[in-house]
């Protein structure tokens, strides 16, 4: 069976403010959406929220000067 890259998204308050703000979590492998999931709440990423398959990856570096 092949496994499928999962993004993930956490959700967290902005220190020193009331904001709640959304961040890219890890990518997750899994065979389904329901095993992406699971292997989150069993391996310390139960903070993750499994928000769909990735079909898409590139790295890329930002420089802010």
């Amino acid at each position: 069976m092949r496994l499928k890259p999962f993004a993930t998204q956490i959700e967290a308050f902005l220190p020193g403010t009331d904001n709640i703000a959304t961040f890219a979590g890890p990518i997750v492998y899994a065979a389904t959406w329901d095993d992406a999931v699971l292997y989150c709440e069993f391996n310390g990423l139960g903070y993750c929220e499994v928000i769909g398959e990735l079909v898409l990856h590139e790295d890329f570096n930002i420089c802010l000067n």
